[in-house]
């Protein structure tokens, strides 16, 4: 499996820890936004597998690294069309969903899934 993939299982998988691993070991040999914007041959980034497997810890993770994580990034469409958010409409995840809406109303500033609910 390449690195991409390791990095999209992560973010599958809820494994936050393993994400920060690799974006900070691999850093000095790549442009850190190639993590945060690598995608699968669905077009899938790692914030589409976190919104679409409920995964909070990752979502609330990849929305804080700026500035790679732009309105543009948040809103990308994979192969189906379907944004992050979008899957997390159609998996019934609904604090991703929260979470992406603030983190678009505001921006790029970084938003917590509590401060989400809380709006």
């Amino acid at each position: 499996m390449c690195s991409s993939g390791l990095w999209h299982n992560a973010a599958r998988r809820g494994q936050v820890a393993v994400m920060e691993f690799l974006h900070t070991a691999m850093a000095p040999f790549d442009n850190a936004m190639f993590w945060i914007h690598a995608v699968n041959r669905q077009g899938m980034t790692a914030l589409h597998f976190g919104a679409r497997s409920g995964r909070v810890a990752v979502v609330e993770w990849l929305l804080q690294q700026q500035p790679a994580c732009t309105v543009a990034y948040v809103e990308a469409l994979d192969a189906r069309g379907q944004s992050a958010r979008q899957a997390a409409v159609s998996n019934e995840h609904e604090v991703i969903v929260q979470l992406l809406d603030a983190h678009l109303r505001k921006g790029t500033v970084t938003v917590t899934a509590t401060e989400a609910i809380d709006e």
